[in-house]
């Protein structure tokens, strides 16, 4: 009954939000939604734990209360739960399926985590509950990405803190030896995303947008992980290099068949080199909502 109650409020706050709250379908990614769970679910064995170190060093302790948004099926939250085994979690996903698929996963930690749909740009939580809010992957996504940093401001108390982990797709991955049949496909791939109102070059923004939204004592780092790390190599990353996601290039006139499955044969053929390096490099913004409001503040504009 909480839940529902929960929903409801949230689905109305979500409804006042903008009319195309985010350019992310789970079941578009790799034109297959499982394989997009899997995909997530190896992007936190890749990076989660630097990420959560970098949180840890900002102030992210157990007892607090934590905000998740944007928490998908729920493989952070999981994590979060671990490390944090006194903290209060609450997650917001926009996905119904995905707030389903979570709260399975995260059933035996209840009623210590909370698992809401609605949107980040219209929680339906109460102002300053929150001593910490971390938002991952999801400015990305989003037509106004100001909105959801203006609600995280809202929802947490003075004093508190926010991280947000992004992409920027000039820094955000490298490869050795590099695949040249794959570089025109991700760039119509980020050029896709952006006609969806979203940015695979937010991380660039970050501290900006955070100071436009009433952020202060703002700082940036970075998260890498490296296929040296992992036993597999570079196979670690297989769920993040899956060639699929390009098929909707394909559906949508924007590549061609041919394209694809020559990026297809380089990508097999690099996962299989004993010799091939692959690095993933996550930006971390880090901010906090002030003790007060300055003297003669506005309110926050769109950026």
């Amino acid at each position: 009954a909480a839940d529902a109650a929960a929903d409801a409020a949230a689905d109305a706050a979500a409804a006042a939000g903008e009319e195309v709250p985010s350019a992310y379908n789970a079941s578009d990614i790799l034109s297959n939604r499982s394989k997009e769970v899997e995909r997530l679910r190896v992007q936190i064995r890749l990076s989660f734990d630097k990420e959560l170190r970098q949180l840890r060093d900002y102030g992210l302790a157990d007892g607090a209360a934590l905000l998740e948004i944007g928490c998908g099926p729920g493989w952070s939250t999981q994590r979060f739960a671990a490390a944090l085994p006194r903290a209060r979690i609450t997650c917001v996903e926009i996905d119904r399926e995905f707030v389903g698929e979570a709260r399975r996963l995260l059933a035996e930690h209840a009623p210590r985590i909370a698992v809401h749909h609605g949107s980040a740009l219209g929680t339906g939580l109460p102002d300053a509950s929150f001593d910490f809010v971390t938002c991952r992957f999801v400015l990305q996504h989003l037509r106004r990405p100001s909105l959801a940093l203006a609600e995280a401001l809202r929802v947490l108390k003075p004093g508190g803190r926010i991280g947000v982990i992004e992409t920027d797709d000039m820094i955000g991955g490298v490869m050795d030896p590099l695949l040249p049949s794959l570089q025109p496909l991700n760039m119509r791939f980020s050029a896709r995303q952006a006609a969806k109102g979203g940015s695979r070059y937010i991380g660039r923004h970050l501290l900006r947008m955070l100071r436009t939204a009433g952020f202060a004592e703002r700082r940036l780092d970075a998260a890498v992980a490296a296929s040296d790390e992992f036993e597999e190599g570079a196979k670690a990353f297989k769920a993040h290099f899956d060639i699929d996601r390009f098929e909707p290039l394909v559906h949508e006139g924007l590549a061609t068949h041919a394209e694809v499955e020559l990026a297809r044969a380089a990508m097999s053929a690099f996962l299989d080199d004993p010799s091939a390096m692959a690095m993933m490099v996550n930006v971390i913004a880090l901010a906090t909502k002030p003790e007060a409001p300055p003297s003669g503040a506005s309110a926050p504009g769109d950026d």
